[in-house]
């Protein structure tokens, strides 16, 4: 690890549990499939309260996505996913607003 940043995908069972890393430079990457729920909101909070970056992995803009956003450091897109002719066109056409909400 030395003195660079280290990321670590996390489950849904993972979140909360300690990690053997210095959490000055530990990245803990929720994915996208995680339900964002209350327990994971608090859990989440309190990680970033107690000093640990947070990154959600493979985002995609869409409903409910503001929930999440509030939650990370760090946003990795899913550019994959805008690869594709019809959720590219849907993505530019929706205002993002809309798709925070």
């Amino acid at each position: 690890m030395g003195s660079h940043q280290v990321y670590v995908n996390v489950t849904r069972n993972m979140i909360g549990h300690a990690l053997p890393f210095d959490k000055s430079r530990l990245v803990i990457e929720v994915f996208e499939d995680i339900v964002i729920d209350d327990d994971v909101v608090t859990l989440i909070k309190a990680l970033a309260d107690e000093g640990y970056t947070i990154a959600l992995n493979d985002f995609k803009l869409k409903a409910g996505a503001a929930r999440r956003l509030l939650l990370a450091n760090i946003v990795k897109l899913d550019v994959i996913a805008l690869e594709r002719p019809t959720q590219r066109q849907h993505y530019l056409a929706t205002p993002v607003s809309d798709r925070l909400t």
